[in-house]
This record gives structure tokens, sequence and C-alpha cells, in this order.
């Protein structure tokens, strides 16, 4: 009777052509008895327009053919209030036929709980009410999953096949704490990354220590030997500071000026070399990529350092 009804609606909708047309299609494919294909095409034509009483009269009666018997007693009652409310007495008198005829063929699943807070129990991916939980709920037969979700705890799941006229019952165990490294809100672990030693920056520092430690050196044994050249200089007749020499002194005081000028200049060199060492060793810091560079300036009245890069 349903099938032979014509699809009609008291006010078209912008999008009535779309459902008409996927009705029709549907009603192809049911006649045809491919209630697989059929359904969804009903279901997608309800979607539409959602108060055609006979679109959702022939989407239960293609459930009912498909064997989800649950999916059809479902329309048939919503299809049962419409038709009602719409005062149409055969889409009414079919769906009460039907309601009384499906209902001792259901399949019913119960779900009992153990307490675990926050828990959310799914059926087939879909979140169940709490409400429903405790309660016979009405299902399509075939194999379902049901499984139980909470924050902080490891999710429990299980699958079970029923017939229609079944009834079972799952239960639901208190769920497992989670380990802590499966916390999402545990803090990210923090890793110590341990440095060497003698970086970049403290290799030069040692070079540079090295370099004035010999400048020093190189002072000392300059500054020895003008203090000898002064001391021969003086015995062979010259005054005190050298100013005033025989002529057969000259070359020994000459070599006592040359000596000190030497050890005064490597004396200079050298401490500033230790000096930059300390700096660079303490306080350096260059950047990735950048060196350290050292370029010391001697000429015969100053003695230098420059240092390129990042301190």
């Amino acid at each position: 009777m349903l099938a032979a009804t014509p699809l009609a609606s008291a006010q078209p909708k912008p999008d009535a052509g779309a459902s008409i047309s996927l009705y029709d299609e549907g009603s192809r494919l049911f006649e045809a008895k491919q209630y697989d294909l059929a359904c969804p095409k009903f279901d997608a034509s309800l979607q539409l327009n959602s108060e055609d009483i006979d679109v959702r009269g022939m989407l239960a009666l293609c459930y009912e053919r498909a064997g989800k018997l649950a999916s059809a007693w479902a329309q048939f009652r919503e299809l049962r209030v419409r038709a009602q409310r719409a005062n149409r007495p055969d889409p009414l008198r079919v769906a009460d036929e039907h309601i009384v005829a499906l209902g001792p063929r259901l399949a019913k699943v119960t779900i009992h709980i153990a307490p675990t807070p926050g828990i959310t129990v799914f059926r087939d991916g879909l979140a169940l009410p709490p409400d429903a939980l405790g309660s016979g709920l009405a299902v399509d037969a075939g194999t379902l999953t049901f499984t139980a979700k909470a924050k902080g705890y490891q999710p429990w799941s299980t699958e079970i096949a029923i017939k229609d006229g079944d009834a079972k019952t799952i239960e639901v165990p208190a769920l497992v704490p989670a380990p802590a490294t499966d916390d999402i809100d545990a803090p990210a672990p923090t890793t110590v990354v341990s440095r060497p030693l003698l970086t970049t920056p403290r290799w030069v520092a040692v070079g540079l220590a090295g370099a004035g430690l010999v400048g020093l050196g190189i002072g000392t044994w300059a500054g020895l030997d003008a203090r000898a050249s002064r001391d021969d200089a003086r015995a062979l007749g010259c005054n005190d500071d050298l100013s005033m020499c025989p002529s057969v002194a000259l070359g020994t005081a000459n070599a006592a000026y040359s000596r000190g000028r030497l050890s005064t200049g490597f004396f200079i060199g050298g401490g500033a070399l230790v000096g930059a060492a300390a700096v660079v060793w303490f306080v350096a810091r260059p950047k990735e990529g950048q060196a350290v560079q050292v370029q010391p300036s001697i000429d015969e009245t100053t003695v230098g350092l420059t240092i390129v890069g990042n301190l």
C-alpha cells in the first residue's frame, strides 16, 4: 500500500525535487529487491523532507525487508506518531500492524557498567546516553562492537553476535587506570644534554693562554739578558742609565736597550694573551658557525691584540 502511494506534500520545498528523485530511485531498487541499496535512497530522501509520511513508511518497509528489524520498528513507531497527527488512517493502520508483529522478534542488549569516573559506552562507534544503560536496547541482528572509555583509564571493548529474538547482557568491568606514560596530561620528560668541557671557544682560550705563557717566557729571558748587558756596559764605563758610554761600550749598551724593549713587548703581549684567554674561557659564547679569531699586532712602539668573533 505504501509503495503504491504517490509522494506528495502540502507545500513544495526548495529541495523537493531532489527528495522525489531519491524516492523514485529507492522505489526502483525496492521493486528489484535490492534492499541494501534502496534503504539509503529512502533515508536520503527523508533527510531532505522529514515530514513526508509516505517516504518514512517506505524506509520502514525497506529496513524490514533488509533484516534490520530494530531500525524498521523505530521507523514504524515514528510513522505512527506522524500519521496520527496528520489524520492519515491507512499509514497509521500499517504502522500499528508492523509494530505489533516486530516487537517479539527484536534482538535486545542490556548493558551494565561497574563504576568508573567519566565512563562512556559506545556501540559501533556511537556514544550511548547514560540513561540507556541498564535498559534493554533494541538492536539490529549481526555482530556488534561495544567499547567503554574514560579519561585516564585503559579502554575496554567486546564484540558479540546476536540474532533476531535474542536477549543478551553485557557487563562492563571497572576500567583499569592507564600507565603514567600513557597519560596525555603528564609533563613531557626533560632531556638533559651534556656539553663537552672543551668547546670551541675554550679551545681558543687554551691556545691564547699557551701563546701568552710563551710570550711571558720570552719576555723573562729577554729581560734577564738586558740586565746582564746593562751590567756589562756599566763595567765598561757607562753611567747607571747608559746615557753616556765610551765607544768601547756602545755595542753592549745598545744590546741592553734592544733586549729591554723586546722584554717589555713580550711581557705586554703575553699578559694580554693570558687576559684574553681568561675572558674567552669564562665569558665567551660564540654563535654556531662563527669562530673566534685572535690577531696580534706588534710594531716598534706598540703591542696589540685583536679578537674577532662573538664574546
